[in-house]
């Protein structure tokens, strides 16, 4: 099977859709779905600081179908963040996985960062697939934190005894908090889901 790496374009918004979240299912990211996929990003003021690419099924009957995507962004060029570029989404079908895309998608990407740009970034759960691919493409690992997830109908009374509601309102039902590294160990004792979350960075070039 062969693949066509191209820009997204607004008409691939449903089988991008169905794409990530199917990529995600069996993984961290399981429960991070987009019900919308606007191009260009809404968010990125220049439209070229934004850089949303897809891989689709050449010929068949499945040509045009999405079985990759990578969404990137650049920091202003008058900003703080100027020099650098975040991958905001990378995911790849399940059926057609271990078949280059990602990294297809990523040299599609890097070809056409603005000359400003020094480093690339990108967050990743602890998949362990994921992080060894970042790690396979000049990605290290800078800095780690804890997601903890809090769910009423298994961590029962912590989620209620963390967050106060109004008197109108009932009890948090969800939450979400970030945690430090150091304290792990009893956080992971004390609550059911707790994930690590990596920041990999990629030098590209020196500045000048």
């Amino acid at each position: 099977m062969d693949f066509i790496v191209r820009p997204c374009t607004p008409e691939d918004e449903p089988s991008w859709l169905r794409c990530r979240a199917l990529a995600f299912l069996d993984t961290q990211n399981h429960d991070d779905v987009h019900a919308a996929h606007p191009v260009p990003d809404p968010d990125v003021a220049d439209p070229a600081d934004s850089l949303q690419w897809v891989a689709v099924v050449r010929d068949g009957p499945d040509a045009g179908t999405v079985a990759g995507i990578l969404d990137a962004s650049v920091g202003a060029a008058d900003g703080d963040d100027a020099g650098l570029a975040t991958i905001d989404t990378l995911a790849v079908h399940p059926d057609h996985r271990r078949r280059g895309l990602a990294g297809r998608l990523f040299e599609a990407v890097l070809e056409r960062l603005p000359e400003r740009v020094r480093h690339v970034d990108a967050w990743t759960r602890e998949d362990e697939a994921a992080n060894a691919w970042y790690r396979a493409h000049g990605f290290a690992r800078d800095h780690v934190y804890l997601q903890v997830h809090l769910e009423s109908w298994v961590d029962g009374d912590d989620v209620a005894a963390l967050i106060r509601t109004p008197p109108a309102l009932s009890a948090p039902v969800k939450g979400l908090f970030h945690a430090s590294l150091e304290d792990e160990a009893w956080i992971r004792e004390r609550f059911h889901r707790v994930v690590r979350v990596s920041r990999y960075v990629r030098p590209l070039r020196t500045a000048a």
